[in-house]
């Protein structure tokens, strides 16, 4: 009994110094939810192109859709959401892959990076969301 009180109350002082201190480098807490409507601009030089993405799953991970169509994935780990788009009817192009990397600015917005691996080109730029309501 008495080193289970003992360990009990460790546990609790450990606890508490983490939520005092923060949380040591490595620990993956997921402030906020990635899951939900999102208005997504990119952004490459001089032009920008605004899509509406849902974000389908767990706070964490889950499945894309645009216009009701599966589209890729995203991933939403130590601070950093990652999502890839796969659009294989593009009329351009046979099949291209869209890479994101960013991060939540608060609950409601996102920014970062994006990569397009275009069939002979990639592209890169930046890329802004809104949770829209």
């Amino acid at each position: 009994m008495k080193h289970s009180l003992s360990r009990l109350i460790g546990t609790a002082v450990i606890g508490l110094l983490l939520l005092y201190t923060g949380c040591p480098e490595g620990c993956n807490i997921i402030k906020y939810n990635a899951a939900g409507d999102w208005s997504v601009t990119k952004v490459q030089g001089e032009e920008s192109q605004t899509m509406q993405l849902v974000f389908s799953g767990s706070r964490s991970s889950g499945n894309l859709y645009w216009d009701s169509y599966l589209v890729g994935y995203y991933e939403y780990e130590a601070k950093t959401l990652t999502f890839r788009l796969q659009l294989p009817n593009n009329p351009d192009y046979e099949t291209y892959l869209e890479d994101y990397t960013g991060s939540f600015e608060d609950k409601d917005h996102l920014s970062g990076t994006y990569v397009v691996y275009i069939p002979g080109d990639v592209v890169e730029g930046t890329w802004t969301a809104v949770r829209m309501e």
